[in-house]
């Protein structure tokens, strides 16, 4: 198994490098070796191209390509899963279908001023004796190549970099359409990481928000069937709806909206 550690530092706010991340068509055109062929449907619970899913995952049908137009080109037909949130950051894996090649890579994320430094992390682990021709001198080339050859690129040449106000959005953590007791134990466990953040909840008869603070659910309102829910008591009545719920959970990080709201003051006192 190969192993490559390093670190960039890019001029732009931590929330929209993140919003950058965990997007999986993005990342995984930078990757250069995935392509997106479908999406795994947690309804049907079968891989379907895009227009065919009603209820999308995190789970791809892909196809790694290896080599380059000057080289032999060799293809693996796999899965790859990500974004994944973890408290340590955000995971992307996968592997071929045969199990000989297999493949990890975090980043972690951390606001210096006006800087994000970027941690990344990959581990690659492939039992194909054609990649190491394709590749380099020794499986450690894979993990080091993704990197250096195709994420520290698209950073340094192509990702548009802005500290501007108006790039403060809520970073989406997940999403789920599902019976409200079904996901509240992972909800709960997600929100331990989040300091300020948002649910929205919405379905045919209901709609609202819960705010997150500190970790914990914070102020609630929801409508459900006429029905104003509030209080102490909402998750116990949410739970006990039978219907499935569209839930989106969103992080903000505040320091950052407090930065870019100054920013913008000052632009106003100078125009």
């Amino acid at each position: 198994m190969s192993l490559f550690n390093t670190e960039i530092s890019v001029r732009s706010l931590k929330d929209r490098v993140t919003r950058w991340l965990t997007d999986p068509f993005l990342v995984s055109g930078v990757f250069g070796h995935v392509s997106l062929l479908q999406i795994y449907d947690a309804n049907s619970k079968q891989y379907l191209t895009p227009s065919q899913i009603s209820n999308p995952s995190n789970r791809f049908k892909v196809l790694y390509v290896f080599g380059t137009p000057n080289t032999k080109i060799h293809t693996m037909l796999g899965i790859m899963e990500g974004p994944k949130i973890l408290p340590s950051g955000i995971l992307y894996e996968g592997e071929d279908d045969e199990g000989k090649f297999k493949w990890k890579i975090e980043f972690r994320l951390k606001s210096e001023d006006k800087e994000t430094r970027i941690g990344i992390s990959v581990t690659a682990d492939y039992r194909v004796s054609g990649l190491d021709r394709l590749l380099g001198r020794s499986p450690f080339a894979l993990a080091e190549h993704i990197v250096k050859d195709h994420i520290v690129p698209y950073f340094k040449y192509y990702f548009k970099e802005s500290i501007e106000a108006n790039e403060i959005v809520p970073n989406l953590v997940y999403e789920n359409n599902s019976n409200f007791a079904a996901i509240l134990p992972e909800l709960t466990t997600l929100i331990k990481n989040i300091e300020y953040g948002l649910l929205s909840i919405s379905g045919d008869n209901i709609n609202g928000d819960i705010i997150v603070k500190n970790g914990k659910f914070n102020f609630t309102k929801i409508l459900y069937k006429g029905k104003v829910l509030e209080g102490d008591n909402i998750l116990l009545e949410l739970v006990s709806i039978p219907e499935k719920i569209n839930v989106k959970l969103y992080s903000v990080n505040i320091d950052e909206v407090m930065y870019s709201l100054a920013q913008k003051v000052k632009i106003q006192n100078y125009s």
